[in-house]
């Protein structure tokens, strides 16, 4: 019933001659609904069935996992320019002897089946202008599809690499995948495919070289590289001689090839009588001089900032790698007078207050350790030796040390010693004396 126009449902019980060996494409059936191909079930009872075209019409709804028990007969499927919605039914692999698969110019969306793999004699899949999206499974080895004879899923959202062993399909003629998202280097991928005829990567993500090969591939009458990342020099033997059989528009990278194509010129290349090709002295004379501009400027640039915050140390950073000299005074300001309500922790030795450093505004840790307790003295020298050998992102930097005598309410205004005075020598020795360590908290 191919080839007419017939409208409306197809009947639930057409599949009740078990001889039914062709389709219904061609015509305007079905109503666009989820129910309409409720008579591909009937079809199963089909034994003798070969071929089944139902494309070309006005069908909707979802292909049912029946569509997988059909005959074993079955060699060819065609149910592309439809209005199917959903998923390809993973049991699609069941149809061992199917050599033409074309679901083209529908809404099925999804992966493409591991199953397809299992379809040993496939000589056509036509998934042209789907929803399709992911890679091509690694369970389809290509290359077992021997007696591939069309490879044809462009305009979906396929991504991944080309399997290479598509190189083992030696009788393949047409490889048509433009307007995915394919990517890598095909330099290796098509060296076997010597009987191909067209073939079509364009609006894709390919790069590298395009395969010089190409040139003596005497069926090769079609070649569509454009709006790729192919770059390097076009050949011009074979079907690159042909300005109306190829196009590689697209890839900015590309120079040479035939005048008509209007590339750039590729860069002069010389032979160093090694067989080794160098670009030519003058292009390395440029490069080297931009290179060493390069070096300068930012060997300059480094100079400038380095002055120039030398000249500004206005924050706590640029103080680092110098000695803080305090006075006592300034401590005494920064704790609040070494108030109860400043007082962060307290040990064995001494205390910790929290303080604000006028002179440099930033929060502080003073802690202060009383030499009239014994062992304090060791614990300075220990907490020295150990603060100066351990860096650890989660303890705070220590700023400075210093020392003096505990003058209650009247502090003295001058400097106080710092961390390397020998208190034994001190004309004050015997006195009250306090240690204090100011660490960052930042």
């Amino acid at each position: 019933m191919d080839f007419n126009q017939f409208i409306g449902s197809v009947p639930e019980n057409i599949g009740w001659g078990k001889n039914l060996l062709s389709g219904l494409g061609n015509n305007y059936l079905g109503l666009g609904r989820a129910d309409d191909l409720k008579f591909i079930t009937s079809l199963t009872n089909c034994s003798n069935l070969n071929t089944l075209w139902i494309g070309r019409n006005l069908f909707g709804g979802i292909l049912p996992n029946s569509i997988a028990s059909l005959s074993i007969h079955l060699s060819w499927l065609a149910i592309g320019e439809n209005q199917f919605v959903g998923n390809i039914p993973s049991e699609i692999g069941n149809l061992i002897n199917l050599q033409n698969l074309d679901i083209y110019e529908t809404f099925i969306t999804g992966t493409i089946p591991a199953s397809i793999g299992m379809l040993k004699n496939l000589q056509q899949l036509v998934l042209e202008n789907n929803k399709l999206y992911g890679e091509i499974p690694s369970t389809i080895e290509v290359g077992n599809l021997k007696h591939l004879d069309i490879l044809d899923v462009p305009w979906n959202k396929l991504s991944g690499e080309i399997p290479s062993s598509l190189a083992n399909c030696k009788s393949v003629r047409g490889v048509l995948i433009q307007g995915n998202s394919f990517r890598g280097d095909v330099l290796y991928i098509f060296t076997t495919l010597t009987a191909i005829e067209g073939l079509d990567l364009s609006y894709n993500n390919f790069s590298g070289i395009i395969p010089k090969y190409l040139e003596g591939f005497q069926f090769l009458r079609y070649l569509n590289l454009s709006f790729n990342n192919f770059e390097g020099e076009v050949p011009k033997q074979g079907v690159f001689g042909n300005v109306s059989a190829i196009s590689v528009v697209g890839n900015d990278n590309l120079c040479g090839g035939i005048p008509e194509l209007k590339l750039p010129t590729c860069p002069i290349l010389a032979n160093d009588g090694q067989g080794k090709a160098h670009v030519s002295r003058g292009i390395i004379l440029v490069i080297s001089a931009a290179v060493c501009l390069i070096f300068l400027l930012c060997a300059l640039a480094s100079l400038y900032w380095l002055r120039k915050s030398s000249k500004k140390p206005s924050s706590l950073s640029s103080m680092e790698g110098r000695h803080l000299k305090l006075s006592y005074a300034e401590l005494f300001k920064a704790t609040n007078g070494f108030s109860s309500d400043n007082l962060i922790g307290i040990g064995s030795y001494g205390s910790v207050y929290k303080g604000i450093l006028g002179r440099i505004e930033n929060t502080v840790a003073v802690k202060v350790l009383n030499l009239d307790l014994r062992g304090a003295s060791q614990s300075f020298t220990a907490e020295c030796n150990a603060l100066r050998n351990i860096r650890h992102r989660n303890l705070v930097k220590i700023l400075t040390s210093c020392s003096s005598m505990n003058f209650g309410e009247n502090p003295p205004t001058s400097n106080l010693k710092s961390e390397t005075s020998n208190l034994n020598e001190s004309p004050l020795n015997g006195l009250d004396w306090k240690t204090f360590f100011l660490f960052s908290c930042d």
